[in-house]
């Protein structure tokens, strides 16, 4: 897991990790959206690493702020 971030009141948690089946370098990342009590991944999206900034932008914008974070 590279990123986790919650929201105050939000029924999920999100998690950015490193999506190495589609591709080995390291190149795509997946997004998850994970429900809270049931530890269900709920809805996923693939980015590539360049948008990352630009995700994790967002994310802050609507309120979510980081749990969790791994060097990359």
């Amino acid at each position: 897991m590279l990123y986790a971030l919650e929201k105050k009141r939000s029924p999920y948690w999100i998690e950015i990790v490193e999506d190495l089946e589609m591709d080995s370098e390291g190149w795509f990342l997946e997004v998850r959206w994970i429900k809270t009590k049931t530890r269900k991944v709920e809805k996923t999206s693939c980015i590539i690493r360049k948008d990352l900034d630009d995700w994790l932008s967002g994310f802050k914008s609507e309120g979510w702020y980081l749990i969790s974070t791994q060097v990359i």
